[in-house]
Order: C-alpha cells, then structure tokens, then sequence
C-alpha cells in the first residue's frame, strides 16, 4: 500500500499489484442461473425428509406390539390336502422367522375387527339371529426376536367342517416389522355367523409347508331354532288342510331355513308339490 499526488493535487492510496485481487466469476447454477440461498435449500431437504417419514409410517399397519391384519382370502393354495390331518401335531414354531407360537384364538366381530382389547376370545359362538352381520376371525400370536427388516411371509389356512372333510383352504400374506419382539396376525372367513352349519371346526395354518398351529371352535345351534320351525311346519299342515298350497309350501321352506336338518318339513313340502302337480293348481 502506498500514496501519490495525483493530477489534481490530492494525495490518493494506491494498491501495489502483488495484491490486485480479480472480481470473482460467478458459479454457473444452470439453465435459470439463479442460485438459492443455504436456508432455502435447507427447509427442502428437512421437507422431503418428513414427507418420506410418514409415508413409511403411513405405509405399515401396526398397533403397539405388532399386529398385522390381512384380508379374507380367495386364492387358492399350495398345501396339499393330504399333508393335514386331526393326527398331525403341530410345530409351534416358525423356522424361518425364528417365532415361536404362542396360541391360536377365535373371535366374532364384525366385518371391521375392533382392537386386540377390545376382543372377546371364545372356542364356542351361536348361530343365531343376533350373530346376523358377523364372521369369526382367526388369531395367530408369535414371539420372536427383532430383524434387520420387514419380513413378509404367507400363512395357509385350512378349515375342516362337522362332518371332517376341508371346507376352505386359503392363503394369507403377512409380515413381521425390525422392531417387533411379538406379533398377532388375524383374517376372518368370509361366511357370515349365521350361515354355518352347528358342529365343531378344525383350523391348521401352515408356514413353508409346515403345520405350525391348529387348533378347534364350536358353531352351537339357536336354541330357538327347532321351535321356530316346528311352529313353521304346523302352521304348514293347517294352510294344507285348508288347500292354500302356496302358502303351505312358503311355511315349509321358512322351518327348512330355520332348521336345514328338519325332515317333517322336507317331507311335507314335497308332498305337498305333489299334490300341486297332481291337481293342476298354481
């Protein structure tokens, strides 16, 4: 740095060369070449991170310890129907997701499944006319350790009638989260209460072939049932008597709905249709 007296006889400051700084060339920031201050582009970043967050949480259907629901199934499955009989005990573990089975429970409900709270497990549900609207879920609780991530895995359900033969055999998708320690996993049969026959069920789920749960529910008949359809069919017989034969054939199909097994009914409905055929009446 130094001075001089310039040509209006002022003394003037003067920058040695070795010092001369060049005016910086701006930073080319594409096509728009705006450039976004550091704030800017901070709050976008904060903002994608959150967005991102709550898809992930969004994404997963979870309650405090784990439990995933899976809808009813339609598919069919891989699982013989051979491989599974009341004989065949079951593993009560897992091998590939290192769970060990807790239990296997039933429970009625509608078709929204309340919270696992608020669930009433029962090995015995009555198919009467209150149970009109509800369907009955299975549950499969496990206990495992925690994983890197989510792993999803398939469950085979098999559901055998009263009489022992397999009523349905379907396949559920499901998964357990990194973090869970424990996990229910539950789906409901499609068939409302109402419209099972009484008797006892046997349930086994399977895992990679394996059968790793089973267990057993009673489908209990309406009390009120059998008087509701010896009224029907009696009040069959009189509008018979009567030769009101619509109206007898309406009473009999009312006590067959009210109870499928009650012969008199059948019996008296097709000897009725008989008499209609013989006559000629409508």
């Amino acid at each position: 740095m130094g001075y001089e007296l310039g040509p209006d006889g002022f003394i003037r400051r003067t920058t040695p060369a070795s010092t001369y700084t060049p005016p910086l060339r701006p930073v080319p920031t594409g096509g728009s070449g705006r450039q976004f201050p550091p704030g800017v582009l901070i709050f976008v970043v904060i903002v994608i991170i959150a967005i991102v967050v709550i898809v992930g949480l969004n994404s997963s259907k979870t309650s405090s310890n784990g439990g995933t629901y899976v809808p009813p199934a339609v598919s069919s499955v891989t699982v013989p129907p051979n491989a599974d009989s009341a004989d065949l005990s079951p593993t009560g573990y897992i091998q590939a997701l290192s769970a060990r089975v807790d239990n296997l429970e039933f429970f009625q409900a509608g078709y929204v499944a309340p919270g696992k709270a608020e669930r009433v497990y029962n090995s015995a549900f009555q198919a009467d006319e209150s149970a009109t609207g509800l369907v009955v879920y299975w549950e499969l609780n496990l206990s495992h350790p925690t994983r890197g991530g989510r792993q999803a895995f398939i469950i085979y359900v098999c559901l055998y009638g009263p009489d022992g033969t397999l009523k349905s055999q379907t396949q559920v998708p499901s998964y357990v989260e990194p973090a869970w320690q424990s996990s229910f996993h539950f789906a409901h049969w499609p068939e409302a209460m109402s419209a099972w026959e009484p008797g006892s069920y046997r349930v086994s789920l399977f895992v990679d072939g394996i059968k790793v749960a089973g267990s057993v529910f009673t489908i209990t008949p309406d009390p009120q049932r059998g008087r509701r359809a010896e009224g029907l069919v009696a009040e069959a017989h009189r509008l018979y008597e009567q030769r009101q034969y619509k109206e007898a054939v309406e009473a009999c199909d009312g006590a067959i709905k009210s109870d499928p097994g009650n012969s008199e009914a059948i019996q008296l409905r097709a000897q009725i249709l008989r008499t209609i055929q013989l006559l000629g009446v409508e």
